[in-house]
């Protein structure tokens, strides 16, 4: 995104996509939930300058409005 420095920040993001953005593959999220998926896939591409790192352990909060299970991603900006 314009504007973002580079460096790690936090970003909470539902817990069950962690699978498919730490390792870059949305097929086993699309198996099991597929409009999970295509919100996922939505937020890569809106945060295409974001690379997740690493993810904490889930808890439940908000997301997008609705109580789900969440967890605290971290993510390096890295220059497009």
């Amino acid at each position: 995104m314009d504007g973002r420095s580079q460096g790690l920040l936090v970003v909470t993001l539902p817990a069950c996509w962690a699978s498919a953005l730490i390792n870059g593959n949305l097929e086993d999220l699309a198996y099991e939930d597929p409009s999970e998926a295509a919100r996922c896939a939505q937020w890569s591409t809106t945060n295409y300058d974001l690379q997740i790192l690493d993810v904490g352990a889930p808890y439940t909060d908000r997301f997008d409005g609705l109580i789900t299970s969440v967890s605290d991603f971290s993510a390096e900006v890295v220059p497009c």
